[in-house]
């Protein structure tokens, strides 16, 4: 149409944003402008605890620094120098921690964090090459089964995963990587506390739903989302469905129906993973993953 809208996050800062008009030949004209957000007393700000630089030293981007890895057990260390696409930060994700992490943080007492998780494949290159979970403070945000490369695309990318509206009580964030296939990894995490806890409640992992193995004689599987996800109002769910390559059409249709989402089975033999994100009115956002598995009959 005639306007771009931009949709914020509510962290204070200042960006530029450069608009690019391109014609069919692919000839554009650009123009740059910047973008202040100020802190606002109706606005919560979130303001930096710590960043670590997960397996690595400490590095300073500008006026953002990050200190060398540490509240960790576990794990050991390994690196690359590669070029990381998604970011002009290499050094964070060219750096990792691996295996059976847990990072116990120290932050400034009481109240409503936010914990971006920095991560990437820099090893391997094929999907199903390593699958992990993820487990921040006690549940309050799950990601189990997580396959960056099928989640996300090829490797040498740097992906970011916020676990929002954290409520921390007794002054530590626990972070939990778990091995599924082969080793769990982390390149960075960056804690955030909220001056004043956000207005929205979103929603929450209430249960982890476990992998499913059907017969290819079964036609619908039924996933409960009421027992899924806590109850919030106005959750929606998006499905993202990735199945092996070789059976695309492992499933063919997704319908939600109220409570609950039905998957519509084509009888094909083979694996595939299903991610259920449930969405916020203000697009925070939780997701849980797991397996389905159509056998032959």
């Amino acid at each position: 149409g005639t306007q771009l809208t931009f949709t914020l996050s509510g962290t204070t800062g200042t960006g530029v944003i450069t608009l690019r008009a391109t014609d069919a030949s692919n000839t554009f004209v650009e123009t740059t402008f910047q973008l202040q957000v100020t802190a606002s007393s109706g606005t919560p700000e979130l303001v930096n605890v710590i960043r670590i630089n997960s397996g690595g030293p400490a590095q300073t981007f500008g006026s953002e620094t990050w200190v060398a890895d540490q509240y960790f057990t576990g794990g050991s260390t390994y690196s690359v120098g590669s070029a990381i696409s998604n970011t002009t930060q290499d050094q964070i994700y060219q750096t990792e921690r691996f295996g059976n992490v847990q990072y116990h943080i120290p932050v400034t007492g009481a109240g409503t964090y936010a914990v971006d998780l920095h991560l990437a494949e820099i090893y391997f290159t094929t999907a199903g090459s390593r699958v992990f979970n993820i487990n921040v403070e006690n549940g309050q945000f799950v990601r189990n089964n997580l396959d960056l490369i099928q989640a996300y695309g090829p490797n040498m990318q740097a992906i970011v995963l916020r676990a929002d509206n954290l409520n921390v009580t007794d002054g530590m964030i626990d972070i939990v990587f778990t091995t599924v296939v082969n080793n769990a990894k982390i390149y960075g995490i960056a804690v955030g506390k909220y001056s004043t806890p956000p207005a929205n409640t979103p929603p929450t992992v209430a249960q982890v739903y476990p992998n499913q193995s059907v017969p290819s004689t079964q036609t619908s599987l039924v996933v409960p989302l009421n027992q899924i996800f806590a109850d919030d109002n106005g959750v929606a769910i998006l499905v993202f469905t990735v199945p092996n390559n070789t059976n695309a059409a492992l499933i063919s249709n997704t319908q939600i129906a109220g409570t609950q989402l039905t998957f519509t089975l084509s009888g094909t033999i083979g694996t595939g993973v299903i991610t259920l994100r449930a969405t916020d009115a203000s697009n925070t956002f939780v997701e849980t993953t797991f397996q389905l598995e159509v056998t032959e009959s």
